[in-house]
């Protein structure tokens, strides 16, 4: 199994799946900008996305460090739930700093929304430490 360390600030690093990576990130982008999009969690923004055949049939595991509930990570967490198939285990370890005027628990809170997501996958298990 290959480790990511996921910051969201997709560089080379993820070597093949950058790319595939970056422009997930550049769909979501446009979603939000064309839809005027307010609420990290409303799933009617899934229906204009593209569905990439490694996150619905390969992505198993994700583990985020320092998760703070930004908008752009979010988006992605909720489309890793909602089009992960196969996903069995999505690891958030929330972030005990504060930023942009927002509390740590504003980052808790939002992973605990994550819960509430339609999962692709019946065997996902969605942890928050």
């Amino acid at each position: 199994m290959e480790e990511a360390d996921l910051d969201f600030g997709v560089e080379s690093e993820f070597k093949e799946c950058g790319d595939i990576l970056q422009k997930l990130l550049v769909d979501l982008y446009r979603v939000k900008t064309l839809t005027d999009y307010e609420a990290p969690f409303d799933e009617r923004w899934t229906r204009c996305l593209p569905i990439y055949p490694c996150v619905h049939k390969t992505l198993k595991v994700v583990e985020v460090n320092g998760f703070k509930g930004s908008h752009d990570a979010c988006l992605l967490l909720v489309y890793f739930v909602s089009f992960g198939s196969v996903m069995e285990k999505l690891d958030l370890k929330v972030s005990k700093e504060v930023g942009h005027g927002e509390s740590a628990e504003v980052g808790l809170r939002k992973a605990q929304m994550l819960q509430n997501i339609k999962k692709a996958s019946p065997s996902l298990q969605i942890s928050i430490f």
